[in-house]
Formats: structure tokens, sequence, C-alpha cells
């Protein structure tokens, strides 16, 4: 069978155990230079005139920012808060002089100016008339929806690294299933800033806690503890709803197995999608991984239709985020394109102790 891993990182490129003694110091050098890069943005902090709720990790690659970011957003429009979010754009080329993605109504750009991470998040809160600015600089970001749309409260997408202004909730996301970048407690893989930077979070939620044995989820925490964090730690699973097609109808969680589907991502950490859909019955031993925001070209568009002739698949079965890459080409692709949808859930008093934040 063909190997369908195109990623030029793979996890555990840089873990000190079995990686590249070189790659593994020049990754540690790395995360110093950057977190004190970060921490020199501390000394003065800005008070914007609305709550900030901050998501983020201190890893590269995903830890599942976006579905929580809008988790949020769920839940204060429920509050009756209005509700808007910054988000950096990445990937788009209006990312450096900030763009409005969605006026809560209607969306007024696309994944090429505002990114995948942004149209996704967009596409999703628009039912709940959540306005939506991508900027590379979320504090910028923040200020554009405070002064156009009088926002209560403003949720920073991927923004931990953001010191530089007040939030009211510092939420740090670390992945049950990668959890220091690829590498393997207590050593760590390719990370934005040491493990130590957990420190200044209110509170770490660890996500697709499901999907992991309990042995792995208290060694992970015993980690935590021994970086004294002494804040709130949560947990959070994702529950699938539904597998939908882009152009037909949709699978019946009852029985997903009965369509024969490759599992298609250009993610940080694949793993935790392919995880997810094989809750659901979805389970294919070679799936498609491509390097997180793939834009897809016709190279592969090929490997992909290879990959469904070899399988004698009845198509690929993507992420949200993908499927705003991707959608535009399903005309090329020999099968039908489908999408995983999923509900965060998150502990109950994690609800409790951010209302008493916001």
């Amino acid at each position: 069978m063909t190997e369908r891993d195109y990623r030029t990182y793979k996890k555990g490129l840089s873990e000190r155990k079995s990686g590249n003694v070189l790659t593994s110091k020049i990754a540690r050098l790395f995360e110093l230079v950057s977190h004190r890069r970060i921490m020199s943005r501390s000394l003065e902090k800005t008070k914007l005139d609305a709550k900030l709720v901050s998501v983020g990790n201190i890893t590269f690659g995903g830890s599942g920012k976006t579905p929580h970011v809008e988790f949020l957003a769920f839940h204060f429009a429920q509050r009756g808060l209005k509700t808007g979010i910054a988000t950096g754009g990445w990937g788009g080329s209006a990312r450096k002089e900030g763009i409005l993605v969605s006026d809560g109504d209607k969306i007024y750009t696309d994944f090429e100016s505002a990114g995948d991470e942004a149209m996704s998040i967009s596409e999703s809160v628009l039912e709940i008339s959540v306005p939506v600015f991508a900027h590379w600089n979320r504090i910028i970001a923040a200020e554009e929806l405070i002064n156009r749309f009088n926002c209560d409260a403003v949720i920073l997408d991927d923004a931990y690294h953001f010191v530089s202004v007040e939030k009211d909730a510092d939420i740090l996301l670390v992945d049950s299933l990668n959890p220091l970048g690829g590498g393997h407690p207590p050593n760590t893989g390719l990370m934005r800033e040491p493990i130590s930077a957990i420190a200044r979070a209110d509170a770490i939620i660890l996500t697709h806690a499901d999907l992991v044995e309990k042995d792995s989820l208290d060694e992970l925490k015993a980690l935590i503890k021994t970086e004294k964090f002494e804040n709130p730690v949560f947990e959070s699973s994702y529950e699938p709803q539904s597998i939908a097609c882009v152009y037909g109808d949709d699978i019946g969680m009852e029985k997903p197995q009965n369509a024969k589907l490759i599992p298609l991502s250009g993610l940080g950490n694949p793993e935790s999608f392919e995880k997810s859909l094989a809750t659901a019955g979805v389970v294919n031993a070679n799936p498609i991984r491509f390097n997180d925001h793939n834009i897809y070209t016709q190279k592969d568009l090929d490997l992909i239709n290879a990959a469904i002739d070899e399988d004698s698949a009845d198509g690929v079965v993507t992420t949200s985020k993908d499927l705003i890459r991707i959608k535009n080409h399903a005309d090329k692709i020999n099968g039908s394109i489908y999408v995983l949808h999923s509900e965060i859930i998150v502990d109950s008093d994690f609800l409790e102790w951010l209302d008493e934040r916001v």
C-alpha cells in the first residue's frame, strides 16, 4: 500500500530521546528565544473596553483551538453577550493589514485573503451573529471588533503568546494525544515556548482527553503539577455528530462504515481527527495526511485520486477547515467529499469557572 503521509514535518522529528541531536538542540534554542521575545512584551499591558478570553497553546500544530473558540462563542451568545472573534488569519494574504471576515450576518472574503481557520470559524458562528476579524496582531483585531460592533466580549484565537494585553481568562490548550509537540514526557518536540510557560495560564484544558488511556492522562497531569501549576486543569473531548456529504446525502451515524472512506486532512495533529473518525466507525489504516493549512494543488488532487482508486473507496472524509480549501476542487476528485462534524464536550465546572471571570 502506498505511503500517504505527505507532510514535510512528522511527529517526533525533534524528540530528545530518538530525534536528531542537532535538530533537538536547535528546537530547544528556538523555544527559549521565542519565549524571551514573547515575555519582553509583558512589561506594559493594554486594557481594552471588553472582556477578553484567550485560547492558545505553547506547541506548534493543532491542539483544538478552532473548535474551542467556536464553543466559547456559542456559550457567550447563549448568555446574551455581544461577542466577537479575533483570529490570526494564518495563510491569508490580508493578515498583515487585517480584514473583516464577517459582520455576523455575511461573510465578506475568502480563504485566500483571510485564511482557512478564519473562514471556518466565520461559517460556524454565522448562525449566532458573531463577527470575525482577522489580523496577525489579535489585539488590533480585538480593537476593531470593539469599535465596529460594540462587543461585550472578544475571544482571542491562538493568542496565548499575546502577553501585552490584559485578559480576563487566558486558557491554554494541551493536546492529550500530542502534548509536547511530538515529544514524550518529560522530553519535548517542536514547541513555541518551554513547558515552564504554562505558569501564566489561568486554566488548562486537556483536549482529546477521551482518546487516550487514563494512565497517559494521569502522566500528563503529573507533569503539569511538576511545573508548580496550581490553577484549574479541565478536560474536553469531541463527540462525533454527523458525517455530511458536501454534494449529496449524509451518512447516518448508526452505520457510517457502510461507506468506504479515506480520512483526508491537512492538520498539525491528524491523529486526533482520525481517532475521532474511528469512534464513528470510519477506519482506514492508511489515511491521507498533508501539512497543516495545506493549499491543495493538482499534484495533491492526483495523490488523493490515486488513493481512492487504490482502496476502491467511495471518497474521502475531511475536516471543516480542510473543506474550506478543497471544496472548489470537488469536481476533480474521483469520489464524494464528506465532512466530520463534532461537538465539544468540556467539564461542566469549566463553564462555572469561566462565567465567574467573564
